[in-house]
Parts: C-alpha cells; structure tokens; sequence
C-alpha cells in the first residue's frame, strides 16, 4: 500500500491491525463523505478469484474487514444470486452512496486442449452495486434486456454526474473479451474491445404520475409560509410534520430537514431545527434543537436510526406539544416543549442516552418560545439567515404534510394535560407520569393517530384531513417555483376574542387547565395571583418542581417535593394504627379524632380503631399507633416532612439533628441523638423474645418492611417491637404487636355480633387436623388427611389422594 504527496511523492504505507491479501485485479473506489477506500474482489495466489471487500480509514490507515471469511469480516462474502461471489478484473466506480462493478472474470476452469490442459477464464456481464451505508449488494437489472455490454473484464467506468436527461450518468469504455478462447484455434490472450456504453444508474422511478421532489444538496430548499395566525403564541398547541425522505446525505455532515421560523420584533429568525447527522462511528441521528445558533438548546436527538435509513424510502415524522406558562413580561402566554417525538415508518425512534438528557432539561427556563411560527423551510435553511455548519438535504421526499390541529386527538392519554408523560416526578428522581406512560414508551398511535393513518393515503377525506394545515404530492407541474397545496380548506383554530382566546380548551378538558386560569396550574403565575400556600405546594409538587430549600417552609400536604441535601422525605404524621385482639391477631385501622374518614380518603377501605367490635373483647386487646416514618401507604399519611433517615433504605438516623444552608438549598445531618442513652430495638424476633438489635436511633420503632394492605387481620409469631411512647403501657415494647416483615397471612376481621349473654354450651373440645405424605418408589406421592371435631373423635372427615 502506497500513498502519493504532491511534492513528496511516493511513500510506503503500513497499516497497523489486520490487513486483506495480496491480490490483483481488484476494484478500488473512494469514498469522499467517510474519507474511506474500499476495496473488493481480485486474484491471488494460485492463482485463485477472491470474493471479500474491505475498508481503509484514510486518517487512520486502519483496515476493517466488510466481507469476507475471516473472523473479524462484519458479514460472510455473498454468494451468487445474492452478491457478485468471486470475482475479478472488474470494472469500478463509485457513484452517490453506491459502488458499481462491471463484468470481470468469474471463474477459471482447466480444459483439456491438444496443446495440453489449459485454464479456461470466463467473464461475466453482470452489474452490481454495494451501498456503501449498509453495505448489501443489489443487482442491476437493465430495463431492456437486450441492451446490455457483452462479458468482459479488464474494462473501465466513469460516472459524470448529472448529463442531459441521465441522473446518474455512468459511461463503460471498452475491456477485453474471452471469446476467443473456445474457437478451433484458441487465442493466447483475451482480445480487446472498443465500444463504449452508457446507463443511467440512479434508481429507477417507479411511477411516471407519482412524482416527488429531488434535492441536490447544494441549494435547493422549499419554502412553506404559513398564515398569519400561526404566528400568534396562543396558536402552539399541537403541530406534527411528516414527510416520505429518500435521504443521501453521507459522511460526518449536518443536513437540515425542517427549518421552522419565527418573527420578534420584526428580526425574523430560525427557532426549531431538525437535522440529521452521520458520524464517525456510522450511525445517523436526528437532533432538534431551539433558537440555532450560540444560545442554541438541544430539546432531544434521536438515534442511531436502523442501518438502512439511507439511500431507501422511509416515512419521517416529527411531533411537537406545546404547554403555556405564564411570563411576567406580557399578558400572553409563553410556550414550553414537555413533548418531542420522532418516528421512522411508523415506529417511534428511542432518543439518545436512553431520553435521560430530555428528562434533565429545565423546560421552564429553557426550553421557551414567545410567539410562534411564520414559516417552515424544507431541505436546508433560509438563504437569507445563514446555517453555519449545516448542509442542505440531499435526496428526495414526497407527500410533505404540515399538521396544525388546535387540540391532540381525543385518545391521546396526555391530551388535557401536556405534562402527562413526565410528571409527577417522585423526590426520589423517579417519574410516575400522569398517563401512566413514561416519555420514552409513547407510540405514534397515542400522540398523531391522524399521521399514522394517512401514512399511506394520497387523497385524504375531510375527516382524516382536520387539522392539516399544509400538503404537498409535487404531483402538478410547478408554475415558477410555487408548488400546488393540496391541503383542504382548514382556515385555523376556532375563533377566540378577548382574554378567552388564551383560555380556549378542549372537548373534554377542565377550564380551570387554561392559561386564562393560570393561577390554578402555573408555579409562576400562582405566585401573582394566590396566597394560598397550600395551593401554592400542590402546584409544585404535580408539576414536578418542588425543590425545597430548607425543612421548615417545606410544603406538608404533598410528598412530592424534593427535600435539601442529604434529607429524605417522609411521612410526620400517619393516619393509621395496630390493632391486637385477644388471639394475638393484628390488623391495621384508622386512628382520626372526630368524623370518620370519608370512603374516598380511604382506598383500602380499613376499620375505625373507635369501633368497639374491632377486637373482641378489649380485656387484653389494645391499639397501638404507628411510627410515622413507616407509613405503610401514602395514601394514609397527612403530612410530609424531611428526616435524616431513609425508611426505604434503612438508612440515616431517626430524629437526628441536621443544618440546612438555605442560599445553597443543601442540608447535612449530625448523626446524633437527641437522648444518646435511648435505646430502640430493631431486626425481627419470636414472641417472649424480642431482637437484640440495638438500633441508631431515638425512639423505639415499629417497624414494617413489606406491608400487605389486604385488609384483614394478620397471624403471625415472629414480630418487630412497638414504639415505646405509643404501645401504652411500657411492657408493650416487648410484646409481639403481630406485624412482620413478611405479614401475609390474613384472616377476615372479627364480625360484630349482638350481646346475647353469656354462652352456656359445653367445650366443643379441641379441634384437630392430622395428614400423612407417602412417596411410594413407583414415584407416586399420596397425602391422608383426617380431621376430628369432638374431644373423643367419634366425628371425624377425612380425604386423600395421590398420583405421579
């Protein structure tokens, strides 16, 4: 391998790593978008045809197997009919994303002639191209068979571009035959040929009616204005964008697809981008970002897409939702995006870093749009405002469709709320999204049905076409550059006068959701207009932004707030209770002063602990309360706060002491005790024998690891000792309260009964319940059981059965 240096000249090349063969006749293309060199088939010793391809990275001279049969190769070389198979003195070229071979000798067979034995070559007329994204070999087929060069090999090919009526221009001149070598008297040397060829090898079209527009990647863009409404903040709401893209674009470039703009303060500039980009590492992505330029914000990047996504036909869709927030600058709303989608063929694409970077980003503070869209740019940028490092789109699309519906479709699950696939977002960082559906898993069916639908459809029915704002099939002849639309007359939202244009809801949706009610749901505007804290805290906590800064002003009624530091939010004040009666059964109840808690209030439905049927009879029975930190369900707890300890991790120090820095929103926790001499007993024990355990914390805790909130009563013998201070009387702090961490074996609640005075029956006696298990060797298990009623057992039930 060597390299030319204009005015050094020649220089031996060594490339580190493995490397292919030595050979002859092989074909050599360059591939200027990777700055690679491929090269593919040839002769070697033996002499033997060769079958594999290989790749050389021209910066770092590293040789990288493609096909081939040694173990490093990425793919086993094609055979016949699939690929070209062995192979060589082909003629090459390479051409857009493809590398073309011609003919070339396809076999080498010894014959027997007077002369002796001879080898036979026999060359071949078949024509090949290898995407150089995807590297799968397709056969060229010409569209009239007759029309094609005879076999040969030794010939050469040049590909001028765009010629005429060609898109594609390739042009074969000459070569050599082996013909000759089957006449009577054989030639010794294959016999040269003069005629030259031409085809125009870009793909063929498919339809003559079903036209689409073709993109050179050097100027061409299509500019779509929109109306003048669009242009109003209050309009963004939903907008989706699809198009069918035959994308060429190659190497390690930024090719814009859309380009949306809008227009403050009479300055027009580029707002939304979606771009697509090659990288070193072979991948394409696809990025969006807000306000390109030096103050630019990524909003998501998608990718890598699928292998095959170049040079191929794929339909691209974009979705944007928008959410209102109030902006102390104007009487209008401003917008954030909380929704950002791409989907590829109907499939939504994952985006990078498994969508972790979107979830990170301050949508309220950097993701913000003003006012909205007056025009959207196809294939590059606007000529007028410059695109510093990106290139135009090369390639082609059809069926170019601009959605603009004034509210999601009505089976969206995030349709009155825009949030929905993000918050609430848990103080642990975990997100429990309102639609039940995390922002990573929303499909194409959930958020623009409509696009799906139409994926496939040219002629659109009023139904299917509400919302469509623009639609281009490039189907009609172009009258001076201005391109038909073929969108229904769909003039704009419903019309809205006065302050009720900015609080115009869906069908459907609450009004109190609107910007004109912005004090009910938006954090900045509730501070303007309420004084209500604990509004105030729920506003916070639902929209995921409750970060408090230090543990007084921490909103209670909500637990969905991030505590300082190295606090953890937890329950302060837990509505149920242990309830124990007299079989030393427990179960749990509320523990509330005054009226009973209402049913809604109460999901699982449990006893008040007032109820005097609860336990029996309340000689030995007692209700003990439980330490507010192991609340068993949120549900039941009626105020939160921040603690040193972790309940979840069993980390920290109960009712430790801790600083808080306010400016700074950071808190650390002395790991002391308030009385170091306090000791709380901790760990699992049976009954008559507590744990041994001596806990780090201030109080005695009762403590329930696995809470079963089936309501009913639990039975068990291992127990975790009460608080000291809430299980009456001090001895109860090593009583078994019946709650385990592994208390699942319920009974129903005692049924209240009337008092019809003392029972005088006779003892039933001692009921008794007996079974035998029997591996017999023929490998059969029996089971006996036998269970009697009365003290002499003359009453007695049994059952049995067995089998393999």
């Amino acid at each position: 391998l060597f390299q030319f240096r204009v005015g050094d000249g020649w220089e031996k090349v060594l490339p580190a790593g493995l490397r292919p063969e030595r050979r002859a006749g092989h074909v050599a293309v360059l591939d200027h978008p990777t700055n690679s060199l491929y090269i593919s088939f040839g002769l070697t010793e033996g002499p033997s045809l060769l079958s594999d391809t290989w790749k050389l990275n021209l910066e770092s001279f590293k040789w990288s197997c493609v096909h081939g049969t040694h173990s490093t190769c990425a793919a086993a070389a094609i055979a016949p009919p699939f690929g070209p198979g062995n192979v060589a003195f082909s003629g090459g070229m390479a051409s857009g994303m493809y590398k073309f071979i011609f003919g070339g000798v396809a076999s080498l067979a010894c014959v027997e002639k007077a002369a002796g034995v001879v080898m036979l070559p026999r060359a071949t007329n078949d024509m090949w191209a290898l995407s150089l994204q995807s590297h799968k070999w397709s056969k060229i087929l010409p569209s009239v068979s007759t029309n094609v060069p005879t076999a040969r090999a030794f010939s050469q090919i040049a590909t001028p571009g765009q010629q005429g009526g060609a898109k594609q221009l390739a042009v074969l001149i000459g070569g050599a035959s082996f013909l000759c070598f089957d006449l009577a008297t054989p030639c010794k040397v294959p016999q040269p040929l003069n005629d030259i060829w031409t085809a125009d090898v870009a793909p063929k079209e498919t339809s003559a009616t079903d036209k689409m527009a073709e993109f050179d990647g050097k100027n061409d863009i299509i500019a779509i204005n929109l109306p003048d409404w669009c242009a109003d903040v209050e309009s963004l709401s939903v907008f989706w964008m699809d198009a069918w893209l035959y994308p060429l674009n190659r190497g390690y470039s930024k090719a814009i697809l859309f380009d949306a703009y809008q227009v403050n303060a009479g300055v027009r500039s580029s707002t939304l981008r979606w771009y697509m980009e090659g990288r070193s590492d072979g991948n394409v992505y696809v990025s969006l970002i807000l306000n390109p330029g030096n103050a630019q914000v990524l909003v998501k990047e998608w990718g890598p897409l699928q292998h095959n996504f170049l040079g191929f036909w794929h339909h691209v869709t974009v979705t944007i939702r928008f959410a209102r927030i109030f902006t102390t600058t104007s009487s209008s709303p401003a917008v954030t995006i909380p929704q950002a989608f791409l989907f590829v063929d109907g499939v939504s694409v994952m985006s990078s870093n498994e969508g972790k970077d979107f979830l990170n980003i301050d949508l309220a503070g950097s993701l913000v749009l003003k006012s909205g869209l007056s025009s959207i740019v196809v294939g590059g940028a606007d000529p007028d405002i410059p695109a510093i490092g990106y290139e135009h789109f090369q390639g082609g699309m059809d069926d170019i469709r601009v959605w603009w519906p004034s509210c999601p479709q009505s089976d969206d699950p995030s349709k009155c709320n825009p949030y929905a696939f993000l918050y609430p977002k848990l103080a642990s960082g975990e997100r429990e999204p309102a639609a039940g559906i995390q922002d990573t898993e929303v499909t194409m069916s959930q958020v623009c049905k409509p696009v799906k639908d139409a994926m496939f459809l040219r002629t659109l029915t009023a139904q299917q076409s509400n919302g469509l704002l623009a639609y281009y099939d490039f189907d009609d002849p172009v009258n001076r550059g201005i391109i038909i639309d073929k969108a229904t007359e769909w003039g704009s939202p419903a019309a809205c006068m006065g302050e009720d244009r900015v609080s115009q809801t869906c069908p459907g949706c609450t009004d109190t959701c609107a910007f004109g009610n912005c004090r009910e749901f938006d954090v900045e505007c509730i501070v303007n207009y309420v004084d209500n804290q604990d509004a105030i805290d729920d506003i916070y906590s639902q929209s995921g932004t409750c970060l408090c800064r230090n543990v007084d002003n921490c909103p209670t009624t909500t637990k969905n707030c991030q505590c300082p530091g190295e606090l953890h939010r937890t329950c302060s004040k837990c509505l149920l209770a242990m309830y124990v009666n007299p079989a030393n059964q427990t179960a749990l109840c509320i523990s509330i002063e005054g009226a009973p808690l209402a049913d809604e209030l109460n999901p699982n439905m449990y006893p008040d602990c007032r109820d005097p049927g609860l336990v029996g009879t309340p000689t030995n029975a007692f209700v003990t309360s439980i330490t507010d930190v192991f609340c068993p369900a949120d549900a039941y707890c009626q105020s939160w706060t921040c603690s040193c300890y972790d309940p979840l991790a069993d980390s920290g120090v109960y009712r430790s002491g801790s600083t808080v820095d306010q400016i700074e929103g950071t808190g650390t926790c002395d790991e002391t005790c308030a009385d170091e001499a306090e000791q709380v007993y901790s760990g699992s024990g049976t009954k008559g024998n507590p744990p041994v355990t001596i806990y780090p914390c201030c109080d005695q805790i009762a403590m329930c690891s696995d809470w079963n909130l089936t309501s009913g009563l639990c039975v068990g013998t291992s127990f975790i000792p009460c608080r000291g201070d809430s299980c009456g009387p001090q001895e109860h702090a090593t009583i078994n309260c019946g709650i385990t961490s592994c208390c699942s074996a319920f009974v129903e609640p005692p049924a209240k009964q009337e008092d019809k005075g003392p029972d005088t029956s006779d003892d039933a006696g001692d009921a008794a319940i007996s079974c035998t298990v029997t591996y017999n060797q023929a490998g059969t298990i029996s089971l006996s059981c036998e269970m009697s009623q009365t003290t002499d057992g003359s009453t007695s039930y049994s059952a049995s059965f067995g089998g393999a």
